[in-house]
């Protein structure tokens, strides 16, 4: 028998955890009316909605009503004391709740339940700061710092007088675009996000509006709404900074666009509700937004979901919307968020930065003799916060093996060790040091060290490059004493990154396809390791693509300026959003592969990866070609193959133009195996497989003004196996030297047929609870379970795939899964003999969890496991007696009627004893 060790049993996300039993809310969409009607029919909409709950009994509370082009609706709660809830899981109360909202014909087009998504670092929203703008605890028992000291390659330092940002707009013509003048005049961005730091310097004189949705402390059903934008979290701040910050110190994308805050949310480890971004979605269309950033979103990122809709109806009016693509990379392919899913938004994944913001001191030896200019770079990137002259202790014992103070300075400079930056800083935080700079040797990377957080003694630390270690070693043997010069009025300097993946997509980003495969994420902008404001006036080092999302923000923001489109200059567009993401789309550049160790020489990111690659601000605004169709072409599985494609190019500029197109093969990717498991990262790639295209015309003229229809026909190797996306370019090229391409992307699988939500029969534990060991109950249907003792059987299952239903349910060890198989009655298994209801599932951490889940994301962490406790039904006892799980899962583009799209597993017999 196989042993399975738990020393941390993993728990179902938050993503999907549900709470206990109690109030219940929801988002409903009315019926779609013309504009004409919306003033005068969208009232009796919410009146008649409302008057109809109270007129059934319904115990309600109103939370929101919708009436813009963003959304025809309402959220409501419905309280815990419907007698349609009672005696019901929350599972169960939820479905029936949601039968009732969908019977209402005339007034309910479409209901959903609210999602609630916990807001952690860790979970499925994208606030992906690596660090903490607050104290944390000094924890020396982290994991090592990653794998960037083996991965830095070696290059000459290059120290430039520019800023971060400055080096950064280089690598996608923003600097180009900023010296002609355009940086985003008469432009409105809304970023809905943890809200702003309104005194930051880089906000003066742009904020123009905004609205706190939540409130501190919120609970689901009493929020505290105002007109304080507080940031209490710092991701808002640091998203808004980089679209629009300006100061001394700092330039944004866009520096002279305006900003609309919306506070979302309370802080790290608070909730966030779908019904509160929606709100705040709508509010940012009233105030004259003319650009969305929304670097929050969810796993559950199937198309129809709330958020997808209202972000495609903005689309539709004009208002381009910017979607953080997730930083579930390293889970590998299909893995799409729920905002960056929608159709028209842009996804929007990160490159890792090739500049790092360094600060600027002196050291002094020996009183004012000797003087050496040089630049630190701090543990999270920011500014140590000190200023004038500070005395410095020197130790020559690297900061691994001191044990005794080396003065009586509160700063120390001293050598780098090899154990990690948390046990080095932790030591000097216990010798009573304030400020650190550990000094490299030659084996040490000059990069961030974000593992390192600090409180008790310590309240900064940082690295001084190699290059000045022999000066400084001289400096201290000579006897000399040493201070630091410190001006916090310093601007920061950027240096060149040695860090091997620095200029490549970011292994922290989602990769598509999404569930539906369509193709995903939309573009790679700026995101990994930059610089950004942070709430108290300061600047921290921030990573993730919900710092990419602000950055293609800020872009939308100079092209509508440039166009001199905006809405608060009293020129709107409702073709903008499309025009502008054409416009991206067709001339972003293809970056090479990193695989999270190195770079692989010839080989390109794969497009689901980076989507049609790293933007560039000048030629999209700049080309006289742009495509006019779908930017983006998925041409879905072999069985739903769209294998021939129109493309329409059009010439914008002045001049006639000749055209030739050609077919630019990306590299290939094994998203699933043959038994249909979904590769984790890095995925297996190919160079030589590829697409077949022909063209038709293959070479043409347009003349100033005019549009031409190009057909692409697709064909696939025969002799490929299931599994693989074929992905690559359409490029059309002009005489002028316009260049434009138009990414394609194609699965190579029977999507419904090869892949499983749970490609292997889930299993159920007994353990240990003295030893943390579990193993699979064995088959023949003698595991035993003494719930008197605390001994419940553990349910573990490989997640693979999202599926739009999954249940885990309990039935007596006799039901007869083959009888309902035979009568395709898989939709009504409730009413079978023998079937008892949902499993009752609960965990000390996260409360209960409860079935069916509509939909279930893939996990995070690969399984769904929990203990099962009984039934889900007011948590009900199982009585003594012998017992079987039941798993239901419903496949990818599965019809619920169809027995064959469903995946079925009946566990092995077991029995619950009370001793």
């Amino acid at each position: 028998m196989q042993l399975i060790v738990y020393l941390f049993p993993v728990l179902v996300t938050a993503a999907v955890a549900a709470q206990s039993l109690g109030d219940l809310s929801y988002i409903v969409r009315f019926p779609d009316i013309s504009s004409e009607l919306l003033q005068k029919r969208e009232l009796n909409y919410h009146t008649q909605f409302f008057e109809k709950l109270a007129a059934d009994g319904i115990d309600y509370l109103p939370r929101f009503n919708y009436s813009s082009p963003a959304l025809h609706g309402a959220s409501v709660i419905f309280r815990a004391s419907n007698d349609s809830q009672t005696g019901q899981s929350k599972a169960q109360a939820e479905l029936a709740n949601l039968v009732y909202l969908r019977s209402l014909e005339g007034i309910v087009a479409q209901a959903w339940p609210t999602a609630k998504i916990s807001h952690t670092k860790k979970d499925t929203i994208t606030s992906d700061i690596d660090v903490n703008p607050k104290a944390g605890t000094l924890d020396n028992t982290k994991k090592k710092l990653s794998k960037r000291d083996s991965t830095a390659r070696t290059c000459p330092r290059d120290v430039s007088t520019s800023s971060p940002w400055s080096a950064i707009h280089k690598t996608t013509n923003v600097d180009k675009l900023h010296k002609r003048g355009i940086k985003g005049a008469g432009v409105v961005i809304a970023v809905i996000d943890s809200g702003l730091d309104t005194l930051h310097p880089v906000f003066a004189n742009k904020i123009v509006g905004g609205w706190d949705f939540v409130g501190d402390n919120p609970t689901p059903g009493s929020l505290n709404p105002g007109p304080d934008l507080a940031d209490k979290d710092g991701h808002g701040t640091h998203a808004a900074g980089i679209a629009v910050g300006s100061s001394n110190r700092y330039t944004g994308v866009a520096p002279d666009a305006k900003l609309l805050g919306y506070r979302t949310y309370y802080k790290i480890d608070s909730f966030v509700s779908e019904d509160i971004l929606l709100a705040a979605m709508e509010r940012a269309y009233s105030d004259g937004a003319d650009i969305i950033s929304f670097s929050i979103g969810s796993a559950q990122g199937f198309a129809g979901n709330p958020i997808g809709i209202a972000a495609e109806n903005l689309i539709k009016k004009g208002i381009i919307f910017v979607a953080a693509a997730g930083n579930d990379g390293r889970n590998g392919p299909y893995n799409p968020l729920n905002g960056g899913g929608a159709s028209n938004s842009l996804a929007v994944g990160t490159v890792e930065s090739e500049y790092l913001a360094t600060w600027p001191i002196t050291a002094v030896a020996d009183g004012l003799d000797q003087t050496r200019s040089l630049t630190y770079i701090s543990t999270n990137g920011a500014y140590f916060g000190l200023n004038g002259t500070q005395n410095a202790d020197y130790s020559p014992t690297n900061a691994c093996k001191i044990d005794a103070p080396a003065g009586n300075s509160s700063l120390i400079v001293i050598p780098r060790g090899s154990c990690t930056d948390v046990e080095q800083f932790g030591r000097l935080n216990d010798l009573g040091y304030k400020y650190a700079l550990l000094v490299n040797g030659p084996n040490h990377a000059f990069l961030h060290s974000f593992n390192v957080t600090y409180t008790k003694t310590l309240k900064a630390g940082g690295f001084i490059d190699t290059a000045h270690s022999g000066w400084i070693a001289s400096q201290a043997h000579a006897g000399n004493t040493l201070a630091i010069q410190f001006n916090n009025n310093s601007s920061p300097i950027s240096v060149r990154s040695v860090f091997a993946g620095a200029g490549y997509p970011n292994v922290v980003t989602s990769w598509g396809p999404t569930y539906e495969n369509y193709f995903y994420p939309s573009v790679v902008a700026p995101g990994g390791d930059v610089l950004a404001p942070s709430p108290g006036g300061v600047y921290l080092t921030v990573s993730g693509t919900s710092f990419a999302t602000p950055y293609v923000a800020g872009v939308a923001a100079l092209y509508l300026s440039s166009k001199g489109i905006s809405r608060s200059a009293g020129r709107p567009s409702t073709g903008a959003a499309f025009d502008f993401s054409k416009r991206l789309i067709g001339t972003a550049r293809v970056l090479d592969f990193y695989d999270g160790k190195a770079a692989v020489s010839g080989v390109k990111a794969p497009l689901i990866q980076q989507g049609a690659g790293l933007i560039d601000a000048a030629r999209m605004i700049d080309q006289d070609i742009h495509i006019q169709s779908d930017p983006l072409l998925s041409l879905n599985d072999t069985r739903y193959r769209q294998a021939t494609q129109k493309i329409t190019i059009k010439n914008t500029g002045n001049k006639l133009l000749s055209y030739t197109v050609r077919h630019v093969p990306g590299t290939a990717v094994t998203v699933a195996n043959a038994s249909g498991i979904i590769s984790q990262f890095p995925p297996p790639y190919f160079k030589n497989k590829s697409a077949f295209v022909t063209f038709l015309p293959a070479v043409w003229v347009l003349a100033p003004g005019h549009s031409t229809n190009i057909y692409a026909y697709f064909s696939f190797p025969s002799t490929a196996p299931e599994g693989i996306v074929y992905s690559g370019k359409l490029e059309v090229t002009a005489s002028n030297g316009d260049v434009v391409g138009v990414p394609y992307m194609a699965v190579q699988q029977d999507t419904n047929a090869l892949i499983s939500p749970f490609p292997s029969p889930p299993v159920l534990l007994k353990g240990d609870p003295a030893t943390f060991q579990y193993a699979p109950i064995p088959d023949d249907g003698t595991a035993v379970f003494n719930f008197a003792q605390y001994d419940a059987p553990r349910y573990s299952a490989y997640s693979n795939f999202g599926s739009r239903f999954v249940s885990v349910d309990l039935v007596t060890a006799d039901f007869d899964l083959d009888a309902a198989v035979a009568a395709n009655a898989i939709t009504t298994l409730p009413s079978r003999p023998g079937y008892l209801g949902p499993a009752g599932i609960y965990d000390p951490n996260s409360g209960s969890i409860t079935f069916p889940q509509a939909p279930l994301p893939r996990m995070p962490k690969k399984y769904l496991e929990f203990p099962i406790v009984g039934l889900a039904e007011n948590f009900a006892q199982l009585e003594p007696g012998r017992y079987r799980v039941l798993t239901r899962a419903l496949r990818p583009f599965g019809a619920p009627n169809k027995t064959r799209d469903w995946v079925l597993y009946l566990s092995p017999a077991f029995e619950v004893v009370y001793k």
